[in-house]
Protein backbone atom coordinates (compact mmCIF):
# COMPACT_ATOMS: atom_id res chain seq x y z
CA UNK A 1 0.00 0.00 0.00
CA UNK A 2 1.29 3.47 -0.52
CA UNK A 3 -0.49 4.88 2.55
CA UNK A 4 -2.48 3.38 5.65
CA UNK A 5 -6.29 3.91 4.95
CA UNK A 6 -8.21 6.71 7.65
CA UNK A 7 -11.42 4.46 7.02
CA UNK A 8 -12.62 3.98 10.43
CA UNK A 9 -15.43 1.80 11.14
CA UNK A 10 -16.50 3.39 14.41
CA UNK A 11 -16.89 6.51 12.09
CA UNK A 12 -19.62 4.32 10.06
CA UNK A 13 -21.69 2.98 13.04
CA UNK A 14 -21.49 6.53 15.18
CA UNK A 15 -25.05 7.38 14.24
CA UNK A 16 -23.53 10.67 13.23
CA UNK A 17 -23.87 12.24 9.84
CA UNK A 18 -20.84 13.88 9.81
CA UNK A 19 -18.83 10.76 10.68
CA UNK A 20 -20.90 8.75 7.92
CA UNK A 21 -19.31 10.69 5.86
CA UNK A 22 -16.14 11.20 7.08
CA UNK A 23 -15.96 7.54 6.77
CA UNK A 24 -17.31 7.20 3.06
CA UNK A 25 -14.76 9.79 2.31
CA UNK A 26 -11.61 8.19 3.47
CA UNK A 27 -13.36 4.72 1.85
CA UNK A 28 -13.28 6.41 -1.50
CA UNK A 29 -9.33 7.94 -0.91
CA UNK A 30 -8.22 3.87 -0.03
CA UNK A 31 -11.14 1.72 -1.21
CA UNK A 32 -9.00 -1.23 -0.79
CA UNK A 33 -11.05 -3.37 -2.22
CA UNK A 34 -14.15 -2.34 0.26
CA UNK A 35 -15.92 -0.07 -2.00
CA UNK A 36 -17.51 0.01 -5.35
CA UNK A 37 -19.69 2.32 -7.12
CA UNK A 38 -21.92 1.49 -10.47
CA UNK A 39 -23.57 2.68 -13.04
CA UNK A 40 -26.81 1.74 -14.90
CA UNK A 41 -24.63 -1.44 -14.17
CA UNK A 42 -21.35 -0.72 -15.00
CA UNK A 43 -18.76 -0.63 -12.44
CA UNK A 44 -16.77 2.84 -12.93
CA UNK A 45 -15.15 3.11 -9.42
CA UNK A 46 -13.08 0.14 -7.22
CA UNK A 47 -11.89 -3.31 -8.56
CA UNK A 48 -13.10 -6.85 -7.38
CA UNK A 49 -9.53 -7.57 -6.73
CA UNK A 50 -8.64 -4.76 -4.99
CA UNK A 51 -6.20 -3.06 -7.98
CA UNK A 52 -7.39 0.59 -6.87
CA UNK A 53 -6.34 0.27 -3.53
CA UNK A 54 -3.79 2.14 -3.81
CA UNK A 55 -5.48 4.85 -6.50
CA UNK A 56 -5.94 8.78 -4.85
CA UNK A 57 -9.01 10.36 -5.84
CA UNK A 58 -6.97 13.23 -7.47
CA UNK A 59 -6.08 10.23 -10.27
CA UNK A 60 -9.46 9.37 -11.12
CA UNK A 61 -11.81 12.25 -9.91
CA UNK A 62 -11.88 13.67 -13.14
CA UNK A 63 -13.55 10.09 -14.93
CA UNK A 64 -16.00 9.80 -11.73
CA UNK A 65 -16.97 13.56 -12.02
CA UNK A 66 -17.53 13.47 -15.73
CA UNK A 67 -19.31 9.40 -15.31
CA UNK A 68 -21.52 11.29 -12.40
CA UNK A 69 -22.87 13.82 -14.34
CA UNK A 70 -25.48 11.74 -15.58
CA UNK A 71 -27.15 11.13 -12.29
CA UNK A 72 -26.05 14.18 -10.30
CA UNK A 73 -26.74 17.54 -11.00
CA UNK A 74 -24.01 20.31 -9.99
CA UNK A 75 -20.89 21.84 -11.64
CA UNK A 76 -17.15 20.25 -12.33
CA UNK A 77 -15.56 19.22 -9.32
CA UNK A 78 -18.52 19.09 -6.50
CA UNK A 79 -20.63 16.29 -7.47
CA UNK A 80 -18.32 13.33 -6.23
CA UNK A 81 -18.37 15.28 -3.19
CA UNK A 82 -22.92 14.79 -3.50
CA UNK A 83 -22.83 11.84 -4.49
CA UNK A 84 -20.69 11.25 -1.20
CA UNK A 85 -23.44 13.14 0.69
CA UNK A 86 -26.32 11.05 -1.19
CA UNK A 87 -24.65 7.54 0.29
CA UNK A 88 -23.90 8.88 3.90
CA UNK A 89 -27.57 10.18 4.32
CA UNK A 90 -29.29 7.05 2.70
CA UNK A 91 -27.46 5.07 5.64
CA UNK A 92 -28.00 7.72 8.26
CA UNK A 93 -31.71 7.95 7.21
CA UNK A 94 -32.47 3.83 6.83
CA UNK A 95 -30.85 2.94 10.15
CA UNK A 96 -29.95 0.16 8.36
CA UNK A 97 -26.13 -0.42 10.52
CA UNK A 98 -28.39 -0.12 13.60
CA UNK A 99 -29.87 -3.20 12.61
CA UNK A 100 -26.98 -5.01 11.19
CA UNK A 101 -24.55 -4.41 14.49
CA UNK A 102 -28.07 -5.67 16.63
CA UNK A 103 -27.96 -8.60 14.36
CA UNK A 104 -24.08 -9.20 14.79
CA UNK A 105 -24.47 -8.94 18.60
CA UNK A 106 -26.30 -12.27 18.60
CA UNK A 107 -23.79 -14.02 19.22
CA UNK A 108 -22.41 -14.07 22.63
CA UNK A 109 -19.75 -17.11 22.50
CA UNK A 110 -18.19 -16.46 19.86
CA UNK A 111 -16.91 -19.61 17.90
CA UNK A 112 -14.28 -20.83 21.21
CA UNK A 113 -17.89 -21.17 23.10
CA UNK A 114 -20.42 -22.05 20.04
CA UNK A 115 -18.05 -25.59 19.55
CA UNK A 116 -19.53 -26.77 22.73
CA UNK A 117 -22.69 -26.63 22.48
CA UNK A 118 -22.27 -27.83 18.51
CA UNK A 119 -21.11 -31.01 20.35
CA UNK A 120 -24.20 -30.68 22.23
CA UNK A 121 -26.62 -31.06 19.17
CA UNK A 122 -24.98 -33.59 17.41
CA UNK A 123 -24.78 -35.74 20.74
CA UNK A 124 -21.05 -36.61 20.34
CA UNK A 125 -18.31 -36.17 23.06
CA UNK A 126 -16.75 -32.40 22.52
CA UNK A 127 -13.30 -32.94 21.01
CA UNK A 128 -12.64 -29.67 21.89
CA UNK A 129 -12.59 -30.10 26.07
CA UNK A 130 -10.67 -33.51 25.09
CA UNK A 131 -7.70 -31.91 24.22
CA UNK A 132 -8.24 -29.20 27.26
CA UNK A 133 -5.24 -29.47 29.83
CA UNK A 134 -6.58 -26.33 31.33
CA UNK A 135 -9.14 -27.10 34.28
CA UNK A 136 -9.85 -23.65 34.51
CA UNK A 137 -10.50 -23.65 31.21
CA UNK A 138 -12.95 -27.14 31.45
CA UNK A 139 -14.99 -25.92 34.27
CA UNK A 140 -15.81 -22.71 32.56
CA UNK A 141 -16.83 -25.04 29.38
CA UNK A 142 -18.74 -27.22 31.34
CA UNK A 143 -21.54 -25.24 32.21
CA UNK A 144 -22.21 -24.76 27.98
CA UNK A 145 -22.13 -28.68 27.81
CA UNK A 146 -24.85 -28.52 30.90
CA UNK A 147 -26.98 -26.52 28.98
CA UNK A 148 -30.81 -28.01 27.01
CA UNK A 149 -30.54 -29.36 23.35
CA UNK A 150 -33.03 -26.20 23.29
CA UNK A 151 -30.79 -23.47 24.69
CA UNK A 152 -27.80 -24.92 22.49
CA UNK A 153 -29.90 -24.75 19.00
CA UNK A 154 -30.65 -21.38 20.02
CA UNK A 155 -26.64 -20.28 20.53
CA UNK A 156 -25.79 -22.08 17.81
CA UNK A 157 -28.34 -20.62 15.21
CA UNK A 158 -27.79 -17.01 16.75
CA UNK A 159 -23.68 -17.98 15.85
CA UNK A 160 -24.43 -18.45 12.76
CA UNK A 161 -26.85 -15.41 11.82
CA UNK A 162 -24.45 -13.03 13.60
CA UNK A 163 -21.33 -14.97 11.64
CA UNK A 164 -23.50 -14.11 7.86
CA UNK A 165 -23.50 -10.12 9.13
CA UNK A 166 -20.19 -10.46 9.72
CA UNK A 167 -19.05 -11.47 6.19
CA UNK A 168 -21.37 -9.63 3.95
CA UNK A 169 -21.92 -6.55 1.41
CA UNK A 170 -24.05 -3.30 1.93
CA UNK A 171 -25.91 -2.22 -1.49
CA UNK A 172 -27.60 1.24 -1.97
CA UNK A 173 -29.30 1.55 -5.09
CA UNK A 174 -30.53 5.10 -6.28
CA UNK A 175 -32.55 6.62 -9.04
CA UNK A 176 -34.17 9.55 -9.85
CA UNK A 177 -37.49 10.16 -7.68
CA UNK A 178 -40.60 9.34 -9.68
CA UNK A 179 -43.41 11.11 -7.32
CA UNK A 180 -45.59 10.29 -4.88
CA UNK A 181 -46.27 7.48 -6.75
CA UNK A 182 -43.27 5.58 -5.89
CA UNK A 183 -43.01 2.95 -3.37
CA UNK A 184 -39.48 3.44 -1.97
CA UNK A 185 -37.89 5.89 0.65
CA UNK A 186 -36.50 8.91 -0.97
CA UNK A 187 -33.63 11.46 -0.24
CA UNK A 188 -33.83 15.38 -0.92
CA UNK A 189 -30.52 15.96 -1.99
CA UNK A 190 -29.81 19.57 -0.85
CA UNK A 191 -26.86 20.17 -2.73
CA UNK A 192 -28.07 19.56 -6.33
CA UNK A 193 -31.26 20.25 -5.40
CA UNK A 194 -32.60 16.65 -6.71
CA UNK A 195 -34.44 14.28 -4.99
CA UNK A 196 -33.43 10.17 -4.70
CA UNK A 197 -35.58 7.01 -4.24
CA UNK A 198 -33.14 4.81 -2.38
CA UNK A 199 -32.97 1.23 -1.34
CA UNK A 200 -30.82 -0.58 0.82
CA UNK A 201 -30.14 -4.86 1.53
CA UNK A 202 -27.06 -7.14 2.17
CA UNK A 203 -25.68 -9.65 0.38
CA UNK A 204 -23.84 -12.49 1.63
CA UNK A 205 -21.48 -15.48 0.30
CA UNK A 206 -20.91 -16.84 3.72
CA UNK A 207 -22.24 -20.04 3.00
CA UNK A 208 -20.56 -20.22 -0.16
CA UNK A 209 -17.43 -19.71 1.46
CA UNK A 210 -18.09 -22.08 4.65
CA UNK A 211 -20.02 -25.04 3.32
CA UNK A 212 -19.38 -26.81 6.56
CA UNK A 213 -21.97 -24.55 7.92
CA UNK A 214 -24.77 -25.56 5.73
CA UNK A 215 -24.31 -29.04 7.67
CA UNK A 216 -24.59 -27.59 10.88
CA UNK A 217 -27.57 -24.98 9.52
CA UNK A 218 -29.59 -28.29 8.65
CA UNK A 219 -28.76 -30.08 12.11
CA UNK A 220 -30.31 -26.76 13.63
Amino acid sequence: ISQPSDYNPLDLFSGSIEQINKAFAALFTTPSNNFRIFLNGTLIFGDMEGADSNRKIGEIGSSIEDQLKILINGEYGLRLASFIELVSEAIFRSGVLDRLLAVQKLDLFDIEGTIHVYYNIISEPCMVCKNLGDSELLQKYSCLHALSLEESVKIVRNFLIAATAKDCSLMISFRPHEGSGSSYDFIRLESSKQTFDYKVCFSSIFWKKHPILKRICWLI
